[in-house]
């Protein structure tokens, strides 16, 4: 099992993704701003991120960034609406494992996830 942390302004894709992910097994931690996000991350072995790009006054790069200088072997999955090639090739260089447009699409989601957690080869 392993404990994910997603980050979203929107409480209806925040419950969706919880309820999800919990039915694949997975302990999950929800925040609806940045700086909750970092707090759950501080006091929490967080496996895997999964952010909305568009959060509050923060974006998922600046979370990303902040999550990545902490600890930059966490796996992110950034989901994003509306993001420019440019903003995805910034996220990947970051340091980003993924871009996942919205709408989710679960199945795309839980193959994600599961490449994040394959052994490095």
């Amino acid at each position: 099992m392993k404990k994910i942390l997603i980050v979203d302004d929107d409480k209806g894709i925040l419950e969706i993704l919880e309820k999800f992910l919990e039915l694949q097994g997975h302990d999950v931690c929800i925040a609806e701003k940045t700086l909750d996000a970092l707090i759950c991350f501080g006091k929490n072995q967080i496996d895997l991120i999964i952010p909305d790009f568009n959060i509050d006054e923060r974006t998922g790069y600046d979370l990303s960034k902040k999550i990545l200088e902490i600890d930059n072997n966490v796996p992110i999955i950034v989901m994003s609406g509306n993001v420019d090639s440019e903003t995805e090739g910034k996220l990947l260089s970051l340091g980003v494992r993924y871009v996942l447009l919205k709408p989710v699409r679960l199945s795309e989601l839980r193959s994600y996830i599961k490449l994040c957690f394959l052994p490095d080869p």
